[in-house]
């Protein structure tokens, strides 16, 4: 097997002539990541985007790019890492250890305070990683995305959906909220009912707060969705909280659909809280079928 010492490889920024050897080495993630449009910086300017940083992992003696990770300035002391990659042919050497532990150091360089990441659940290689790193797992998750192009646009009676006010029902979405989340989870992002209604999208999108965002209830008031919809776009994304059976999930999903469809959605992204973990298998099992790419995340943090 071929090894790698400590000191051939170099933690530094990001340049664009790290693209080739990132694609020509598999990354596996949206090449935007590698490539910002010029929309993307401007948001970042006019602070509509979160601030990022792209750092690599350099082999001196190869001269080639090995590792990519992103860091996020979510908020003046919280940050979050992005797409960790490593070239293939490099893994199980430390090149993830050393771009991982130079990243934490910069945000404490920065005065950051915490940093956190999503991880794939049945990436066992990355979780065990993060853990011997000092992260801790604050909450599990489902995503999904998929196209609902099938959802009839035709008036249908929403019996068990209902869009509601944010200002007359905080209180009772917050309670469902808590429900679905651990307390590390509330201590780490600081959630209060004052907050919690940005949605963990908020973290990566300041955008949001521009962004058509309605919320909806169902009748047991034990789950709620907040919809974010972007003006001229044919895209989605839904924060489902919910501590009810998947049937009940399912059914209010369907009536969401529904109701994007009437807009002109056609692609939903689906995240996905819920009290149980048996039950977020079970979700997934109901994306699946629903015709939803579906995957559980760990979304994992620590202090600095």
């Amino acid at each position: 097997m071929m090894q790698v010492s400590s000191e051939e490889i170099i933690i530094r920024p990001f340049k664009r002539e790290d693209i080739n050897d990132l694609i020509t080495g598999g990354f596996p993630f949206n090449k935007l990541a590698l490539k910002y449009p010029w929309k993307y910086k401007a948001l970042q300017l006019i602070n509509l985007i979160p601030k990022t940083e792209r750092i690599v992992a350099y082999h001196s003696s190869e001269k080639k790019t090995i590792g990519f990770l992103t860091l996020v300035k979510c908020s003046p002391h919280i940050y979050s890492i992005q797409y960790v990659f490593v070239n293939s042919r490099y893994r199980m050497m430390g090149v993830a250890t050393k771009l991982l532990t130079n990243t934490i150091s910069i945000v404490k360089i920065k005065g950051g305070r915490k940093v956190f990441a999503d991880v794939t659940e049945s990436n066992e290689a990355s979780r065990k990683l993060f853990k011997k790193l000092g992260f801790k797992t604050l909450s599990i998750a489902v995503e999904a995305y998929g196209s609902i192009k099938s959802y009839s646009k035709e008036a249908k009676n929403f019996s068990s959906t209902r869009s509601v006010s944010l200002r007359s029902n905080k209180k009772i979405l917050f309670d469902i909220y808590r429900s679905c989340v651990s307390s590390d989870w509330i201590d780490f992002f600081e959630i209060t009912i004052k907050n919690f209604h940005k949605g963990y999208i908020y973290h990566f999108h300041r955008l949001v707060q521009f962004i058509c965002r309605k919320y909806f209830i169902n009748d047991n008031e034990d789950s709620f969705a907040i919809v974010y919809k972007c003006p001229f776009l044919n895209k989605a994304l839904i924060e489902l909280y919910s501590i009810a059976d998947p049937k009940t999930v399912k059914h209010m999903l369907q009536d969401i659909f529904t109701l994007m469809s009437r807009k002109g959605v056609e692609t939903i992204i689906i995240i996905f809280f819920g009290s149980a973990r048996a039950h977020k298998y079970e979700i997934c099992s109901t994306l699946k079928e629903m015709g939803f790419n579906t995957f559980l995340i760990q979304i994992v943090g620590r202090d600095c």
